[in-house]
């Protein structure tokens, strides 16, 4: 996302972007690391990101898209299928 609206909106909801990006890199870190983060650390994450991609969702609609072919195995599974896990793995 971060990629995606580089220098395209404006400062106030790239800040956002940035934010959800620190904040998604942060409890990554903290559920690998030793120290596990509270329930309240990966909720407020969730709702952070979901609310900002929902506000971008038109706006990221306006720009041109690709088909993309669900037999590509070179495609991570998101992408293939739209779906984040599946039997052989989860993201």
């Amino acid at each position: 996302l971060r990629q995606a609206t580089e220098n395209r909106v404006d400062e106030n909801t790239m800040h956002h972007v940035r934010q959800i990006g620190i904040d998604s890199e942060n409890v990554v870190d903290s559920i690998t690391g030793e120290y596990r983060p509270g329930d309240n650390d990966f909720n407020r994450v969730v709702y952070n990101n979901r609310l900002i991609f929902n506000s971008l969702k038109d706006w990221l609609e306006q720009h041109p898209t690709m088909e993309l072919d669900e037999n590509d195995p070179s495609l991570p599974l998101p992408l293939r299928t739209g779906a984040l896990c599946n039997p052989e793995s989860c993201y």
